[in-house]
């Protein structure tokens, strides 16, 4: 599975504006290997949006972003860049599912009220570590952690990496980042594992832009 990593800013008046374009994203329903796509605002900024689309492989994804595909045609009709103050985008191979109540990214979407994503850079050198340190300690302890509904862990295929997990509401996860994150990022950093860069954002999910 590949996942698109949309982050958008807008002006506060765009807000109410931007919210309603959004859901016209619908019209990718019955896109050659989407899996699904759903969003929010940033918990920390309120005029900051993050969107994730989950693809079956990164051809149908290129497909869909070629000039003969249909995200042009879409985005025209939406009207979405009069609104846009800034919007980056990345892509990620997902290297490991990271299950917890639910086996998929995209079942735990469909439950789930808030998620956190994580992109964050390691060295070459550090790389065999942050694997190891993701198989042994990160996917077996959030497995086990009281609403954590499901996740993903990919690589963009050179420095750059993208964790996302989502939970069935923020104060289970406030419960997790108090209590259970301190040991784990201990044992991660006694293991060398820890990423040399992070930049994390809080999420809550707006229903209306899911397409699953």
């Amino acid at each position: 599975m590949w996942l698109k990593w949309i982050r958008c800013s807008v002006d506060e008046n765009n807000r109410e504006a931007f919210c309603d374009s959004q859901q016209q994203w619908s019209a990718m329903r019955g896109q050659d290997g989407l899996v699904g796509q759903f969003g929010g605002w940033d918990n920390l900024d309120p005029n900051k949006a993050g969107i994730v689309g989950l693809w079956q492989n990164q051809k149908t994804l290129e497909a869909f972003m070629t000039p003969d595909g249909a995200h042009d045609r879409i985005y025209a009709a939406t009207g979405q860049e009069a609104l846009l103050r800034s919007c980056q985008t990345s892509v990620y191979n997902e290297l490991f599912p990271m299950p917890g109540a639910l086996p998929s990214l995209r079942a735990a979407a469909r439950e789930s009220s808030f998620m956190w994503v994580a992109h964050f850079r390691v060295s070459s050198e550090k790389y065999p570590l942050l694997l190891r340190a993701q198989r042994q300690i990160w996917i077996p302890a959030l497995r086990k952690v009281e609403g954590m509904l499901g996740g993903s862990f990919g690589s963009d295929g050179s420095d750059g990496f993208l964790v996302v997990t989502m939970w069935r509401d923020e104060d289970l996860h406030q419960a997790y980042h108090d209590d259970i994150l301190p040991d784990l990022r201990r044992e991660v950093m006694e293991m060398g594992g820890f990423p040399d860069t992070l930049d994390g954002c809080y999420l809550h999910l707006e229903p209306r832009w899911n397409i699953l």
